[in-house]
């Protein structure tokens, strides 16, 4: 969600702290401005989501830049309201106001940093993200309202009563999050991210009609103009460290007389995504990202996935392990064909055998579509 309350929190811990000197409202402010880079790219269906506003150089520059505009239109404003200035000069101040700004900027970074996978918050110095994962999002999400319910506490117990409800109204007209474009579900593919809006929205009806609420969808040009399908991956049904599975539907349409048809569904399967490290299943950045989804077919159990992938993944003779995967399908003879991609019109399929509860790889040839 590109706006969250959570971020709130440590507001109101930092302005217990020292209620004088740091205003919420300018600290909200500037988590909002934020954000509004990641709906941006939400609405224009993007896969990375996160980029310069969320690093600490440009958040801090979004900050100093936010709380000088705040502090002049306060300056202006506050005078014709002598009650806001009596009652909320902690808020209104210039003083506070930058310095609200600037804390809400720098912390947002850090505070997406440990659970966005396409937040590189060091940049331009570097892309590493070493806070990726230090904390889960349950336990992330935790700590932010433990410390919004600690600030506000102190706050009541320094007697700032009037600033801790003040901080406490203005939270609560936020809890609420945003959830603009994030019901539309994360395309990857080329055909798929250049589908209409109201295209999507009769993708995604056919697919809830037929019991699938998808949360990706992939499509790719094929062969033929008049003919479009889209791989639909649903709610994951069993998730645990290692995997998470759900089902997945082609939906398919065509062209006729230079109208397209209504979307029907077509084959199912079911797909599995096998944890990359430091990574949530639910970030992928970009097409190439071998954290996406996959179909699988035939008997195989959590512990046979992961081992298999374990193996592409670590790229065994001329298997391109980078490359990700598109399909794992178990054949007659008892072998595995893995299906790899690395662009939309090429890729490579490797075929694997189980001997003695070892995978090895049998042969491993391109392919181009």
């Amino acid at each position: 969600m590109p706006f969250t309350p959570f971020h709130f929190g440590p507001a109101l811990l930092l302005k217990s702290a020292a209620p004088r000197r740091v205003s919420v409202a300018s600290y909200a402010a500037a988590n909002i401005v934020i954000d509004v880079e990641t709906l941006y790219h939400l609405l224009r269906h993007d896969t990375t989501v996160h980029q310069w506003a969320h690093t600490f150089v440009g958040a801090g520059s979004v900050g100093i830049a936010l709380g000088g505009l705040l502090a002049v239109i306060a300056r202006t404003l506050v005078p014709r309201l002598p009650i806001a200035k009596t009652m909320l000069e902690s808020e209104v101040g210039a003083g506070p106001i930058v310095l609200g700004a600037f804390l809400g900027a720098i912390t947002h970074p850090f505070l997406d940093g440990l659970m966005h996978s396409d937040i590189h918050p060091f940049r331009p110095f570097t892309d590493a993200n070493p806070l990726l994962g230090l904390l889960t999002i349950p336990t992330l999400e935790a700590v932010c309202v433990v410390a919004g319910i600690l600030g506000a506490a102190i706050l009541f117990a320094r007697r700032s009563t009037l600033g801790a409800i003040a901080c406490l109204l203005l939270m609560a007209m936020t809890t609420a999050r945003v959830e603009i474009a994030i019901n539309v579900p994360m395309r990857m593919g080329d055909m798929a991210r250049q589908l209409p809006d109201r295209d999507i929205t009769d993708l995604v009806q056919a697919a809830k009609a037929a019991g699938l609420e998808p949360w990706v969808i992939r499509g790719h040009h094929g062969m033929y103009a008049d003919v479009q399908a889209v791989d639909a991956f649903g709610a994951a049904t069993v998730t645990t460290q290692e995997v998470r599975r759900g089902p997945v539907a082609t939906l398919v349409r065509q062209r006729a007389a230079g109208v397209w048809q209504p979307w029907t569904v077509g084959s199912r399967a079911e797909y599995i995504q096998v944890a990359v490290p430091r990574k949530n299943y639910e970030r992928i950045e970009n097409d190439a990202d071998i954290n996406r989804p996959f179909r699988i077919s035939g008997r195989y159990t959590d512990a046979d996935i992961v081992s298999l992938v374990t193996l592409i993944r670590s790229s065994p003779g001329a298997v391109r392990g980078d490359w990700v995967i598109l399909s794992i399908v178990q054949q007659r003879d008892g072998t595995s064909e893995v299906m790899l991609r690395t662009d939309d019109v090429s890729g490579q399929r490797v075929t694997v055998v189980r001997q003695g509860g070892t995978w090895i790889v049998t042969s491993a040839s391109f392919w181009i579509s």
